[in-house]
């Protein structure tokens, strides 16, 4: 799901001045399936919080890493629900989980755009 939503985070960045912060959640079963990986260790300089997540590997000990799946990482993240707008895109599972995350949180549906 992070091919399309490659060049919305590039636009994003560059608009970087108007956004209070934005954070990609990029999942897949073990570091080998990240895709663009080179780009993903780019976009931190460029304002965008990355979150790594696995499924099915033990990933880095740091904050940008997390075990499990995006819904998961998600759901244990802070969300200001007045700020967040959200562009969801993977899995059907995965997009579900995290509507029903991000609806817990507050996000009204409103703000959740998806492709799949």
């Amino acid at each position: 799901g992070i091919s399309p939503i490659r060049s919305l985070l590039w636009w994003l960045a560059a608009h970087r001045g108007d956004l209070k912060g934005i954070t990609l959640f990029h999942g897949a079963r073990t570091r080998a399936q990240l895709a663009f990986q080179g780009e993903v260790t780019a976009w931190p300089a460029e304002g965008v919080q990355v979150v790594r997540v696995l499924s099915q590997e033990t990933p880095a000990a740091d904050p940008g890493w997390a075990r499990g799946y995006v819904q998961e990482a998600l759901a244990a993240h802070p969300i200001d629900p007045a700020n967040t707008v959200a562009f969801v895109c993977g899995m059907p599972g995965m997009v579900e989980g995290v509507k029903a995350a991000l609806a817990q949180a507050g996000v009204g549906a409103e703000a959740v755009f998806q492709n799949y």
